[in-house]
């Protein structure tokens, strides 16, 4: 394992370097399109003729959901090896972020105009310029939850590097409390701030366990030492690695969650907590132990375009879709449709991104050149 160039800075050892990190990515793209293409029936056409059994609905739903926490997981993760941990930081990472994703917005709005697919309402635009509401970037709730998070970790910084235990109770006991509080007791009736409020407390567990994993070395001090310790036969490391990124996938079906009642209110407290450490950490080991490292180049690939495949996708599902599935489902074929979605999405992605690149190169020497 590489450490990272910002260790001496932060004192942190990286239990893994950028381009494993564009595998966990990769993944966790392959993940996500997976999820939507076969797991969600609601998200079909009317038009389309696919269908999928009831096992895709329920088991591989869970399973490839885990998309959402390898991302959340690495932002948190790398968070700690930032050089300037600071509101300043967090604003160029958010807007970074906007940049992209409002440019992807106005280019995936004109096939919905010329479709007539759109209301064109003013304040429709509006509210998902800023990804509000997302008839168009149907999967972009978490340009917003993005945006939270990196305003709050620096906050969050400042107690969670003190201890172990101030992680925890501030990361996740807190927001657990408060999510128990809030559904029970003072539940906003708004479909935005809801939906805002239940996509922050659902992941953000998932951004702070890649935090404490990172800033308290818990991948080289506690599970290197359960699972490498005393181990030299390769094979059964790799017996290790795989049950380890099986168990944190197949987890999320079998336990989800864990809860407690106190009075008028449950709090829960999921399981990616859990769940998403123990699967990262089995697959960047099986990555490591893999002899043929080229095996891993597409998927790294996929891995460092997957901000720019993310939003393209949501052509297929947004309110275009009774005219896009028809050519994503073309090859009848679920693996096929899914390599064919990749690659779809993936040379879009490419020609994209390379303009928005320039777009967030100007903003950042006009906004943050001191950063």
């Amino acid at each position: 394992m590489k450490e990272s160039t910002q260790a001496d800075m932060s004192r942190k050892r990286n239990y893994f370097d950028r381009k494993t990190t564009d595998i966990l990515k990769g993944v966790a793209i392959i993940f996500m399109f997976a999820l939507h293409f076969f797991t969600l029936p609601e998200l079909l056409a009317e038009n389309n003729p696919h269908a999928y059994p009831a096992f895709f609905h329920t088991v591989l739903n869970r399973i490839f959901e885990m998309c959402v926490t390898i991302f959340a997981f690495i932002t948190g993760y790398c968070y700690v090896f930032t050089k300037k941990k600071s509101i300043g930081y967090s604003l160029k990472k958010a807007t970074d972020l906007w940049v992209n994703y409002f440019v992807f917005f106005v280019l995936l709005l004109i096939p919905a105009v010329i479709l007539k697919c759109w209301d064109g309402s003013a304040t429709n635009f509006l509210l998902e310029a800023f990804a509000l509401k997302r008839p168009t970037m149907t999967f972009c709730w978490y340009v917003v939850f993005y945006v939270i998070c990196m305003l709050l970790l620096p906050l969050y910084h400042l107690a969670a590097k003190k201890h172990i235990l101030a992680a925890i109770i501030l990361g996740i006991i807190v927001p657990s409390a408060a999510q128990a509080v809030y559904q029970d007791l003072f539940y906003i009736n708004n479909a935005i701030v809801s939906d805002i409020l239940y996509h922050f407390f659902t992941w953000l567990p998932c951004i702070v366990v890649g935090y404490i994993c990172a800033e308290y070395e818990l991948f080289y001090r506690c599970m290197d030492f359960l699972f490498k310790k005393g181990i030299n036969s390769k094979a059964l490391q790799y017996i290790i690695y795989l049950c380890a990124a099986a168990i944190g996938l197949a987890g999320r079906y079998l336990l989800p969650e864990v809860h407690f009642s106190i009075s008028a209110v449950t709090i829960r407290f999921s399981m990616d907590m859990v769940y998403t450490p123990l699967f990262v950490y089995g697959l960047i080991n099986l990555v490591d132990l893999f002899p043929w490292k080229k095996i891993w180049t597409p998927i790294a690939l996929l891995g460092k375009h997957s901000m720019g495949m993310w939003f393209v996708h949501c052509i297929f599902f947004n309110s275009c879709k009774e005219y896009t599935q028809t050519i994503l489902y073309f090859p009848n074929n679920p693996i096929l449709i899914l390599l064919w979605g990749l690659l779809l999405c993936l040379a879009a992605a490419f020609v994209i991104t390379k303009g928005t690149g320039v777009l967030v190169k100007w903003k950042n020497r006009l906004l943050f050149k001191k950063l």
